[in-house]
């Protein structure tokens, strides 16, 4: 039962009194569920809120994500967990303050996810400790929240919490994998091109994700097709966390991209391209077509890419980068960026798998399409051990 969860979250969160016990509608959906992962609260309404016997309707509005965060950080203040700022963002603050929490209650103390038990009763006692538990028990902080578990004003003990069995959090061994992150949903595939790692993927079901990897550091650039901008990124993974950072190329302001260790399932590469889905392989070795390519019909003059299996990586020259994939090794799909904004690009190669030239097209910021065409000039011809992808906008160390 979710008792008061609902009713205390939009107590908490957008500001209204605190409310009295009531059941639910005994017809009515479990209306509230609450995703937790790394740190991420994700609230999910199913169905209208639940309707109380007190004759409430249902609220006009649904609380938001940020409302919900707010509460919980308000709630975990309030009883001296130090959630830091109530900002509605779940960063690494909040997710210490839950682990706090958790320790103190005797709960398994894992990344700072809060499960739906924990969140309830969480919220159920700020809830009653606001209705009058506060006052009449002259308690606060910590031993508050101790003396409702204990049986509140009733002078009955509670009923034991009943901690269900914890499965094993996933390890991740590499970038490959879904992470939840503080900035929506990633899907990362890392390759081998060559003697360098790289990763790529999608971001949020709205931009691409492209870097190169240093031990358990990622760095690169990130297309955000809301803001019709690029970013740059840093992550470093450590067992089922992932610690990250973001900024705009032209601030030097770092914000966070925290987040979890989904497992290492993946199936697609879909931000890549609409015209489908692609395979994701480890890319080991190179291919002929890695070396420097001249650029016709395009604002660069050159690029030094480097292909394996079915990605290629590149770094355009003046000052650009460049990521596709393929679900043939010879037509590839990705996107392009340069000091501007990210642009789709496409091209196939001519000759087949072994072919020195490409034509293909690319979107500018307006909408325009042009066409473009290349030509391999010396193969194998590596920079720097290989294309940069941006990786020094916010270096790994």
């Amino acid at each position: 039962m979710f008792k008061l969860a609902t009713t205390a979250i939009l107590a908490t969160a957008i500001g209204l009194a605190p409310v009295t016990r009531a059941e639910a509608n005994s017809h009515s959906n479990e209306a509230l569920g609450l995703l937790v992962a790394g740190g991420l609260l994700a609230l999910a309404l199913a169905d209208a809120a639940q309707r109380a016997d007190a004759g409430q309707g249902a609220p006009d509005a649904e609380p938001s994500q940020t409302q919900v965060v707010i509460g919980i950080q308000t709630a975990l203040n309030y009883f001296d967990f130090s959630a830091g700022p109530v900002d509605g963002i779940p960063g690494r603050a909040t997710r210490a303050a839950i682990q706090r929490y958790q320790g103190a209650m005797g709960y398994p103390v894992g990344t700072g996810s809060l499960r739906q038990h924990e969140f309830e009763f969480l919220m159920e006692a700020y809830n009653w400790a606001l209705t009058g538990g506060a006052a009449q028990t002259g308690l606060g902080g910590v031993a508050l929240l101790i003396a409702y578990r204990e049986g509140g004003l009733s002078g009955e003990p509670l009923p034991p919490v009943v901690i269900p069995p914890v499965a094993d959090l996933p390890v991740a061994a590499s970038f490959t994998g879904s992470w939840q992150t503080e900035r929506g949903p990633l899907n990362l595939a890392q390759y081998i091109v060559g003697n360098e790692r790289y990763v790529v993927g999608d971001f949020a079901g709205q931009g691409v994700i492209a870097g190169r990897v240093v031990g358990n550091c990622a760095s690169g650039i990130f297309t955000d097709d809301v803001a019709h901008r690029y970013g740059a990124f840093r992550f470093r993974f450590e067992g089922s966390d992932l610690d990250g950072e973001w900024r705009w190329p032209d601030s030097l302001a770092t914000n966070s991209w925290d987040g979890s260790y989904g497992g290492d399932q993946i199936t697609s590469m879909r931000n890549f391209s609409d015209a489908g889905s692609f395979p994701i392989t480890t890319g080991r070795g190179v291919n002929p077509q890695s070396g420097l390519w001249t650029i016709n019909n395009m604002a660069y003059g050159q690029m030094h890419g480097m292909v394996a299996s079915n990605i290629w990586v590149g770094d355009l020259n003046p000052g650009g980068t460049m990521v596709a994939l393929s679900n043939d090794g010879i037509t590839y799909h990705g996107v392009m960026i340069d000091e501007g904004r990210p642009s789709d690009v496409s091209f196939t190669l001519q000759g087949g798998r072994n072919g020195r030239g490409a034509v293909g097209t690319y979107a500018l910021p307006n909408g325009r399409v042009l066409g473009f065409d290349m030509t391999q000039v010396r193969d194998r011809d590596i920079h720097d051990g290989g294309p940069r992808l941006g990786s020094g906008l916010l270096p790994c160390p």
